[in-house]
């Protein structure tokens, strides 16, 4: 299966530190990365403003301004977490992808999303990161904040 590592930044990204498919090493989930073309790098885009319901608004091809919202979006993460650990038995916390199994990805992926995410503007890190870290950069962020997208990949796990 594919999807994309977007890099977001609080800088515009030197094109040096860009993020390409020769960024990321193959390891963990990642089996390869590639390029993806200009469309559908904005389409990429276009779909992860989407996919964070109304928190950006996109300016132009690759800069976001937040919007705020988080603490409704926490909230509603922390409600399907305490659903996700109900579930939980003593009868089936040792299945191999039951309840446990669903609240684990839960915790680290809340945008339920294969895709990852970039935040190194220097372009020194090998690594991306599941929705868990975005959350976290977000949280550090005020109403009117600005971010960028840097290179924007396709990833198969």
């Amino acid at each position: 299966m594919h999807a994309d590592i977007i890099q977001i930044t609080r800088t515009r990204v030197e094109d040096y530190a860009i993020l390409t498919e020769d960024t990321i090493e193959p390891h963990g989930i990642i089996d390869y990365t590639r390029n993806i073309t200009e469309e559908s790098r904005k389409e990429s885009i276009a779909w992860f403003v989407k996919m964070m319901g109304g928190m950006f608004t996109l300016i132009g091809e690759d800069e976001l301004v937040y919007n705020g919202g988080l603490d409704k979006f926490k909230k509603e993460w922390a409600d399907r977490i305490h659903e996700a650990a109900a579930a939980v038995t003593a009868d089936n916390i040792l299945d191999w992808v039951g309840a446990r199994y669903q609240l684990e990805k839960l915790t680290k992926n809340p945008l339920q999303s294969s895709t990852l995410f970039y935040f190194d503007e220097e372009g020194h890190a090998d690594y991306a990161e599941e929705s868990e870290e975005l959350i976290s950069f977000i949280s550090n962020l005020k109403e009117g904040n600005h971010l960028f997208i840097g290179g924007v990949i396709d990833y198969h796990f």
